[in-house]
């Protein structure tokens, strides 16, 4: 009975082991999990009917081929052949399930990689049922599970990696997408800060993302700890400024004065009263914090092919704020600045 009772106290600090010590800390105030599908490979593809996020590749060396020479298939979908490569070698441990509580063999995993298409053949004409082996050019989009948090210390978010899952897509008979299925989870090991910082500067490929589609809501975040005030966020970061602030369209720096007059605008409108129906010019102050409704990450990510080891960092932030139509309609989000790191 005692250890039953221990298992079920223990059992959450188990299964969350990759961020226990967010809880344990009080600088860490908020904590939340977010999973959502990225865009990591080098080149855009046009598979991706929404673009999800905007990627800029930072470096990208190509070790496994023998002259150096970076051939189409290996530029455009560069991770997704490097973590097929490396489920071959066996160096990942994979899992069946995003909570990673279903372990694959490195039989099973490989196994995913197997599906039966049927096509058409060249002799009858008639279909024909074959297996295919999932290819690089397949995999568009990436399922990434991480936790962000919040250092109340340093005023700045971060977040740890804690699984990925390539995507497959399932077809209709036209070829549209109406299925994203992971293959399988691959369990990211936990690294420190001074590791992440070793990985990139030896990694041969380095990406930096730039929310888009994939942009959080604090309610479609899973909260583990705390709470995030977006709008009280963005005004300590105006008011009291803990980093620097660079323009969204420019990336150049700015300064107190330039930010206020980005935030806190004015405009005249023409009132007409209904009994006389006199015009009269009003004066509208607005402040633009009053719709941030989302926050963008800027991540980088970096991926080691020798060592199989892939990691990303926070590097900036920015409050997203909603513009809509006369209407109310939303057309779309818009950074107000960036708060880099």
């Amino acid at each position: 009975m005692r250890l039953l009772f221990f298992l079920l106290l223990t059992g959450p600090n188990i299964l969350h082991a990759q961020y226990d010590d967010l809880f344990c800390k009080r600088r860490y105030t908020w904590v939340a999990e977010y999973t959502t599908d990225y865009e990591l490979n080098p080149l855009y593809s046009d598979m991706v009917t929404t673009e999800m996020n905007l990627a800029q590749v930072v470096r990208l060396e190509n070790r496994s081929g023998q002259n150096g020479l970076l051939h189409d298939l290996e530029q455009k979908h560069f991770l997704s052949d490097a973590l097929l490569r490396g489920l071959a070698a066996g160096t990942f441990a994979c899992y069946a399930d995003e909570q990673l509580t279903q372990p694959l063999s490195l039989e099973n995993a490989q196994k995913r990689l197997s599906r039966l298409d049927t096509i058409t053949g060249l002799d009858s004409g008639e279909p024909v049922t074959v297996w295919n082996i999932v290819s690089p050019q397949e995999i568009d989009l990436f399922r990434i599970r991480q936790v962000f948090f919040f250092d109340s210390r340093k005023k700045q978010f971060g977040a740890r990696l804690l699984a990925v899952a390539p995507l497959l897509n399932r077809e209709d008979r036209e070829g549209n997408v109406i299925e994203r299925r992971p293959l399988f989870w691959i369990k990211i090991p936990l690294q420190n800060t001074r590791q992440i910082g070793k990985l990139a500067k030896s990694a041969n490929y380095a990406v930096q993302t730039f929310m888009r589609e994939n942009a959080p809501e604090p309610e479609s975040m899973k909260i583990l700890k705390g709470r995030l005030d977006l709008k009280k966020w963005a005004t300590d970061e105006v008011q009291h400024p803990a980093h620097r602030r660079l323009a969204y369209d420019s990336y150049d720096m700015l300064s107190v004065s330039d930010v206020h007059a980005r935030i806190y605008t004015s405009d005249t409108v023409t009132v007409i009263t209904p009994d006389s129906f006199v015009e009269t010019a009003v004066a509208v102050e607005e402040n633009a914090i009053d719709r941030v409704e989302r926050i963008r990450f800027v991540q980088n990510w970096y991926y080691d092919e020798r060592r199989h080891r892939l990691a990303m960092q926070v590097v900036a932030v920015a409050p997203m704020a909603a513009v809509r139509d006369s209407e109310g309609d939303l057309r779309y989000y818009k950074p107000l600045f960036y708060s880099k790191y």
